[in-house]
C-alpha cells in the first residue's frame, strides 16, 4: 500500500511539474529564419529593378483614406536602407512605394522586419492563422520574447454607403473607416486575440505568478502599446 502511495505521489508530482514549472515551450519567432545574406540579396534585387510589382487600385473614388499615415517614410530592413520610401496601406495590408507618379505594392519577403525609424515603429511581414483564418500581411511589433510575442493589427475597412444625401452628411458613397486595433499574441506556438480586459488577461496567463499584482501596481492600460510591452516582458521574465 505504501509503495502504491509513493507511485501515485510521483505521478502527481510529474503532472504538477509539466503544468506549472514548464507550462509552455519557447515560441518560434519565425523572423529569425531570415538571414543577413537573404536581406542583402533582396535589397540588391530592389536596386536592380528585378522584382515584380503590382499596381494598386485607384482609391480616389472613395471618401476618406486607406492609410493611417499617407506620407512615405524611410525604412530599414535589418541594417539595409530601402531604396524607396514606403507607406503602409491599412486597407489592402500592403506596403506601397511611388515611382514615376504611379503607386505600386512592394514585394516584401516573409518574416522581414521593417523599421520606420523616423517615427519609431516596426512592422513585420507575417503569415499566420488566427481564429481559423489564414493571413498574409503586416503586424506592428509590440514585443517579442522567448515565450510570448505580442503584435498589433491596425486596419481600415471600406464601408459601403447606406443612404441618400440628407444635406448634412452624404451617405451615398463608400467610405474608408478606421477599425479598432486588435492585439494578437503568439503564445505556446499559437496565435490568438489578446483579451480586452485585465481579468481575462490574468485568466489567460494564470500560470504566471504575481501577474495580477504587477498589473495593479503598474497601472497597466491594456489599450496602450507601451504598457502592453511591459506586460509581455513581465510574462516572458516570469516563465521558465
Amino acid at each position: 500500500m505504501k509503495k502504491i502511495s509513493l507511485i501515485i505521489m510521483a505521478l502527481l508530482g510529474n503532472f504538477y511539474y509539466s503544468q506549472h514549472i514548464n507550462p509552455v515551450a519557447p515560441i518560434n519567432i519565425s523572423g529569425a529564419s531570415l538571414t543577413h545574406d537573404q536581406l542583402k540579396s533582396y535589397i540588391d534585387n530592389v536596386n536592380n529593378n528585378t522584382l515584380i510589382y503590382r499596381e494598386n487600385d485607384d482609391y480616389s473614388l472613395f471618401k476618406g483614406s486607406p492609410y493611417l499615415d499617407s506620407t512615405y517614410k524611410k525604412v530599414k530592413i535589418d541594417d539595409f536602407l530601402m531604396p524607396q520610401k514606403l507607406r503602409y496601406n491599412a486597407y489592402s495590408d500592403k506596403m506601397e512605394f511611388e515611382k514615376d507618379g504611379k503607386i505600386y505594392d512592394a514585394q516584401i519577403p516573409d518574416n522581414a522586419v521593417l523599421n520606420f525609424f523616423e517615427f519609431n515603429k516596426n512592422f513585420k511581414k507575417m503569415k499566420y492563422t488566427l481564429e481559423g483564418k489564414d493571413h498574409d500581411g503586416f503586424l506592428t511589433i509590440i514585443s517579442e520574447g522567448k515565450f510570448l510575442a505580442l503584435y498589433k493589427k491596425e486596419s481600415i475597412k471600406l464601408r459601403e454607403g447606406d443612404g441618400l444625401n440628407n444635406g448634412i452628411v452624404d451617405h451615398r458613397g463608400a467610405v474608408f473607416s478606421n477599425q479598432k486595433p486588435v492585439y494578437i499574441c503568439l503564445f505556446d506556438n499559437k496565435y490568438s486575440v489578446l483579451p480586452k480586459n485585465k481579468k481575462e488577461i490574468i485568466n489567460k496567463f494564470s500560470i504566471v505568478q504575481g501577474l495580477a499584482k504587477f498589473i495593479d501596481d503598474n497601472k497597466i492600460d491594456v489599450k496602450d502599446d507601451l504598457d502592453l510591452a511591459k506586460l509581455a516582458n513581465y510574462i516572458n521574465d516570469n516563465l521558465k
